[in-house]
């Protein structure tokens, strides 16, 4: 008989991608690396995605060389947030993502602060030679901003936020619910990882209900260190859209795979679950090989809000199953990786979140 974790998975397959980099795709891009040399990097590496999210315009997602398949189109405005209570810096960083072509422009046209334009004689004759302006911000403003940016399916991501903010209040962080917050930034032990890391632990443990994803922010020669991994039924930029839109992913580069259920109904990752006491159960496997060192020991937390309670080594090569009793006295459950052997984190799962909110 298949376990619910199995069953809740079934069917998917792994992937690993980057959402968060540049390319050099002309106009106001500031990439080195062109669309083909990515394409050719994620063949070496055997990675399946990358968002490249070049800055003030739209025009990287029309070219001949784009890739529907691998390269989910977007963009990384700046924005100064009116009413940031930090003492230096207010400015941010973040990334729209979508499904498709189209809905970036839409977003933009919908938002005019942005100040979007296209070069095109008519819309029925647009070169989407577009580009735009980075605008200021109310928190209500850009909360209706992620909320529009979600409506369409696509992703809403906090980039780096300790690297463009300097507030010491978490909430400054945060515009509303299910929005994404960059917490794995360049590589895994980066300073500023470690620093977003803790920013969303402290969110979550305020009840805010926040995701969490990888980005390497390449601009120069294409990396690999920033991963997220996600598993869907088909390799395509959608798919990779659609997990990370509801939470349904892991931040960086070794397999979760979690679930909430009482025999009937299930949650997994990224999800509320509303039901009564039930069980958790979790994989966690599909270590990307880029990574893996043999004389390496890793270890498995599973949290309880704040409080880890399930922790277990294991060698990182064959995957790990765990089942343990879910009880609803609780904001979320999550779990993450741990290299044991250096310290650093290496995979961070999102939460399932415990009941309604009030």
């Amino acid at each position: 008989m298949m376990n619910p974790v199995d069953k809740a998975y079934a069917g998917r397959q792994v992937a690993y991608g980057d959402y968060h980099a540049h390319a050099a795709t002309g106009g106001t891009s500031d990439g080195l690396a062109t669309l083909t040399e990515w394409t050719d990097y994620m063949a070496a590496k055997e990675t399946d995605f990358v968002a490249l999210v070049d800055h003030r315009q739209v025009r990287h997602t029309y070219l001949p060389e784009w890739d529907n398949a691998t390269m989910l189109c977007g963009t990384e405005p700046g924005t100064y947030m009116e009413g940031c209570r930090a003492a230096t810096k207010t400015d941010l960083h973040y990334n729209m993502i979508f499904r498709q072509q189209g809905d970036l422009e839409d977003t933009l046209t919908n938002f005019p602060e942005f100040g979007y334009t296209h070069a095109g004689l008519s819309p029925e004759e647009d070169d989407h030679e577009g580009h735009f302006g980075y605008p200021h911000f109310t928190y209500e403003r850009m909360a209706e901003l992620v909320n529009y940016v979600r409506a369409k399916g696509g992703i809403f991501t906090h980039n780096h936020p300790t690297t463009r903010m300097q507030s010491t209040d978490p909430l400054d962080y945060y515009f509303c619910d299910y929005h994404n917050i960059e917490i794995i930034y360049y590589y895994p032990s980066y300073e500023h990882s470690d620093k977003a890391y803790h920013l969303w632990k402290e969110l979550l443990e305020m009840g805010k209900r926040l995701y969490a994803i990888a980005g390497g922010d390449e601009h120069g020669h294409p990396d690999n260190n920033g991963l997220s991994t996600v598993y869907v039924p088909e390799k395509n930029s959608a798919a990779y859209v659609e997990a990370a839109h509801v939470g349904d992913m892991t931040c960086g580069c070794i397999g979760i795979q979690m679930c909430a259920t009482d025999g009937e109904a299930s949650v997994n990752m990224g999800g509320t679950w509303t039901g009564g006491n039930g069980e958790l159960w979790l994989r966690v496997g599909d270590m990307y090989k880029n990574i893996y060192e043999n004389n390496h020991v890793y270890r498995l937390d599973i949290y309880k809000d704040s409080k880890i309670v399930y922790t277990q080594e294991y060698t990182g090569t064959d995957p790990v199953y765990v089942n343990i009793p879910l009880v609803t006295d609780c904001m979320f459950y999550r779990a993450e990786v741990t290299d044991a052997t250096t310290g650093i984190r290496m995979a961070i799962g999102n939460p399932i979140f415990i009941g309604n909110q009030g």
